[in-house]
């Protein structure tokens, strides 16, 4: 009689332990479906506060000479930007974009073209002298 309770106490354990597994697994599968949508938030929010640093210039006829400037210096902080900048079709060297202040002072430029990448983010604004 006694190996008998003796061994129901250990089933009893045996059980026991395998329910806390398993509330661990179910917890742990929970806690990471809601890790991974966090970190798709915030993947959303970093990729919206990089594109509306450009976005400020799409659909614009009266960007001056210093808008180009902060976008071009803005383009240079992130590897995979570019700006391009056209004074009738002729592209306008961003080597000094100091330059393009003194050359164009009295020009507007509108923003005439720009793309996204697959996932939404902005690769390239194009701008283009009025």
């Amino acid at each position: 009689m006694e190996n008998v309770s003796r061994a129901l106490v250990i089933a009893g354990a045996v059980l026991i332990a395998i329910l806390v597994l398993s509330l661990g697994l179910v917890l742990f599968a929970k806690f990471s479906a809601r890790n991974k949508e966090y970190r798709a938030i915030v993947s959303n929010i970093e990729m919206e506060k990089y594109n509306s640093q450009f976005t400020v210039y799409m659909n614009r006829t009266d960007l001056v000479p210093e808008d180009i400037v902060t976008a071009i210096n803005l383009a240079k902080e992130y590897s995979d930007m570019r700006v391009y900048v056209y004074d009738d079709s002729y592209p306008i060297s961003q080597d000094n974009p100091a330059d393009i202040i003194g050359w164009y002072r009295n020009e507007t430029f509108s923003c005439s073209n720009y793309t996204f990448d697959s996932s939404g983010k902005i690769t390239s604004i194009s701008f283009s002298k009025n």
